[in-house]
C-alpha cells in the first residue's frame, strides 16, 4: 500500500509538473505572438512615431534620422498602416529623393553625409509603392537630373512598376536618359537597369504605341561596345517591343 501510494504521488506530481510546463509554454507562445503582431503598431504608437514626428525627422536634414524615417514610412506602407499614395507619404519620400537633383555635383570630391546615394535609392524604391502621378513626377525628375547612376537606375525600375504615368511616356523618359548615359558616362549598371525597365514597360503596354526613339536607343546599346550582359538586356528589351 505504501509503495502504491508513493507511485500515485509521483504520478500526480509528474502530471502537475507537465501541466505547469504546458501552461508556461502556452504563455510564452502567446507573449511571442503578441510581440510579433504588435511590433509594427508599437513602432508608430507606443514610441510616438506619428506622421508628424516622421516628417520632423525628414526635415532635420540629418542622414541617419532621414533613413530611419524613410524605412518607417516604407514599413508602414507595406503593412497597411500608411497609404503610400497619400500626399503626405509622397511628399516626404519625394523630399529625400530630390536631394540629389539640384544640390549635388557629381564632380565634387567630398559630398555631405546627408547626400549619400543609398538614401535616395531607398526613396526611389519607396515611391514605387505609391503608383500615382505625383510619385511618378519625382521619379522622372531623378531620372533626368540626379547625378548618381545608382539613383537613376533605382528611379527607372520604380517608374517601370508605377501606374502613375502613361507607359509610353515613362518609356520615353527612360530612353532619353539612356541615350545621354550612352553618350556621356556609359555606366553599364544603369544601362542594364534602364533596358530592363523598358522591357517591363513594353510587357505592360502596347508596343506599337512606343516612340521609335525608344527602339533606336535599345538598338544602339545592343550593337554598342558594351559587355555581354548589357547587350543582352537591350536585346531582351527589343524583343518585348
Amino acid at each position: 500500500m505504501k509503495r502504491s501510494g508513493r507511485i500515485c504521488v509521483l504520478v500526480v506530481g509528474c502530471m502537475a509538473i507537465g501541466t505547469a510546463a504546458v501552461r508556461a509554454q502556452n504563455v510564452a507562445e502567446e507573449s511571442r505572438v503578441n510581440r510579433e503582431t504588435q511590433s509594427v503598431e508599437e513602432l508608430y504608437l507606443s514610441q510616438e512615431t506619428t506622421m508628424e514626428s516622421v516628417a520632423a525627422m525628414i526635415e532635420s536634414d540629418d542622414r541617419e534620422s532621414q533613413l530611419i524615417a524613410l524605412r518607417r514610412l516604407e514599413s508602414g506602407a507595406q503593412n497597411g498602416l500608411i497609404d503610400p499614395a497619400s500626399p503626405e507619404y509622397v511628399s516626404m519620400v519625394g523630399r529625400i529623393l530630390r536631394q540629389g537633383v539640384t544640390t549635388i555635383s557629381r564632380n565634387s570630391s567630398r559630398l555631405p553625409d546627408s547626400y549619400r546615394p543609398i538614401l535616395r535609392v531607398e526613396a526611389a524604391q519607396a515611391l514605387a509603392l505609391s503608383g500615382n502621378a505625383d510619385a511618378a513626377r519625382y521619379l522622372v525628375e531623378a531620372i533626368r537630373n540626379d547625378p548618381e547612376p545608382s539613383v537613376q537606375a533605382a528611379a527607372m525600375r520604380a517608374l517601370s512598376r508605377s501606374d502613375g504615368m502613361d507607359l509610353s511616356i515613362a518609356s520615353l523618359e527612360i530612353a532619353l536618359a539612356l541615350r545621354k548615359e550612352v553618350a556621356v558616362r556609359g555606366d553599364e549598371a544603369m544601362i542594364v537597369a534602364g533596358m530592363e525597365s523598358l522591357r517591363e514597360l513594353a510587357s505592360r503596354g502596347d508596343p506599337l504605341a512606343f516612340d521609335p526613339l525608344i527602339r533606336e536607343t535599345a538598338v544602339a546599346v545592343a550593337i554598342g561596345r558594351f559587355n555581354r550582359t548589357v547587350r543582352e538586356s537591350a536585346i531582351n528589351a527589343l524583343m518585348a517591343m
